[in-house]
Protein backbone atom coordinates (compact mmCIF):
# COMPACT_ATOMS: atom_id res chain seq x y z
CA UNK A 1 0.00 0.00 0.00
CA UNK A 2 1.31 3.72 -1.02
CA UNK A 3 0.01 6.93 0.60
CA UNK A 4 0.25 10.14 -1.29
CA UNK A 5 1.15 13.20 1.00
CA UNK A 6 2.57 16.52 -0.64
CA UNK A 7 2.14 14.68 -4.34
CA UNK A 8 4.81 11.91 -2.98
CA UNK A 9 4.11 8.18 -3.13
CA UNK A 10 5.47 7.01 0.06
CA UNK A 11 5.62 2.93 0.39
CA UNK A 12 3.21 2.24 3.62
CA UNK A 13 3.62 -1.90 3.76
CA UNK A 14 2.85 -5.10 2.16
CA UNK A 15 -0.22 -6.78 2.56
CA UNK A 16 -0.39 -10.29 1.62
CA UNK A 17 -2.60 -13.41 1.59
CA UNK A 18 -1.22 -17.14 2.22
CA UNK A 19 -2.70 -20.03 2.01
CA UNK A 20 -0.80 -23.33 3.78
CA UNK A 21 -0.62 -25.52 6.55
CA UNK A 22 -0.16 -24.65 9.53
CA UNK A 23 3.02 -26.15 11.40
CA UNK A 24 4.13 -26.15 15.30
CA UNK A 25 1.47 -23.67 16.34
CA UNK A 26 1.14 -19.99 14.68
CA UNK A 27 4.15 -20.98 11.98
CA UNK A 28 3.86 -21.32 8.51
CA UNK A 29 6.77 -23.72 7.42
CA UNK A 30 9.23 -22.49 4.57
CA UNK A 31 8.39 -23.76 1.36
CA UNK A 32 9.47 -24.07 -2.20
CA UNK A 33 8.34 -20.73 -2.77
CA UNK A 34 8.79 -18.62 0.21
CA UNK A 35 10.65 -18.79 3.59
CA UNK A 36 9.18 -19.44 6.97
CA UNK A 37 6.65 -17.04 8.33
CA UNK A 38 5.62 -16.54 12.02
CA UNK A 39 2.32 -15.34 13.03
CA UNK A 40 1.33 -12.67 15.09
CA UNK A 41 -1.58 -9.92 15.88
CA UNK A 42 -2.34 -7.14 14.24
CA UNK A 43 -0.45 -3.64 15.21
CA UNK A 44 -2.59 -0.61 16.02
CA UNK A 45 -2.16 0.80 12.72
CA UNK A 46 -3.12 -0.76 9.48
CA UNK A 47 -0.95 -0.40 6.36
CA UNK A 48 -4.68 0.68 4.75
CA UNK A 49 -4.41 4.54 3.81
CA UNK A 50 -7.80 6.58 4.93
CA UNK A 51 -7.56 9.89 2.65
CA UNK A 52 -10.71 11.38 4.49
CA UNK A 53 -8.41 11.34 7.37
CA UNK A 54 -5.09 11.31 5.78
CA UNK A 55 -3.57 8.60 8.57
CA UNK A 56 -3.74 4.54 8.53
CA UNK A 57 -6.70 3.18 8.73
CA UNK A 58 -8.07 1.85 12.44
CA UNK A 59 -8.70 -1.69 12.52
CA UNK A 60 -12.18 -2.96 13.52
CA UNK A 61 -12.89 -5.15 16.31
CA UNK A 62 -13.08 -8.53 13.76
CA UNK A 63 -9.30 -7.54 12.84
CA UNK A 64 -8.25 -6.68 16.03
CA UNK A 65 -9.50 -10.17 17.32
CA UNK A 66 -8.54 -12.12 14.98
CA UNK A 67 -4.78 -13.87 15.60
CA UNK A 68 -6.67 -14.41 19.22
CA UNK A 69 -9.31 -16.03 17.33
CA UNK A 70 -6.58 -17.84 15.26
CA UNK A 71 -5.16 -19.39 19.17
CA UNK A 72 -8.39 -19.49 20.29
CA UNK A 73 -9.02 -22.67 17.19
CA UNK A 74 -6.37 -24.62 18.57
CA UNK A 75 -4.99 -25.54 15.05
CA UNK A 76 -3.96 -29.04 14.64
CA UNK A 77 -0.13 -29.66 12.45
CA UNK A 78 -1.67 -30.02 9.16
CA UNK A 79 -4.61 -27.74 9.12
CA UNK A 80 -4.86 -25.75 5.87
CA UNK A 81 -5.15 -21.75 6.45
CA UNK A 82 -5.40 -19.02 4.71
CA UNK A 83 -3.94 -15.94 6.32
CA UNK A 84 -4.41 -11.97 5.21
CA UNK A 85 -2.53 -9.26 6.30
CA UNK A 86 0.63 -6.48 6.57
CA UNK A 87 4.02 -8.56 6.10
CA UNK A 88 7.17 -7.35 8.22
CA UNK A 89 11.01 -8.76 7.90
CA UNK A 90 13.62 -8.64 10.66
CA UNK A 91 16.50 -9.74 9.28
CA UNK A 92 15.96 -12.90 8.24
CA UNK A 93 12.71 -13.47 9.52
CA UNK A 94 8.84 -13.05 8.52
CA UNK A 95 6.27 -11.99 10.46
CA UNK A 96 2.29 -11.92 9.10
CA UNK A 97 0.20 -10.05 11.23
CA UNK A 98 -3.28 -11.70 11.12
CA UNK A 99 -5.86 -9.45 10.11
CA UNK A 100 -8.31 -11.90 8.52
CA UNK A 101 -7.83 -15.84 8.71
CA UNK A 102 -9.94 -18.71 7.48
CA UNK A 103 -9.86 -22.64 8.53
Amino acid sequence: MVEVREGRWRERGLIVRIQDRAEGGLLLRDSDTRPEVQLGPLSVDKVQWDRSTAAPQSPDQRELRAYDDLVAAGLADGTEVTVTGPLTQAGSRHRLQVRVFEV
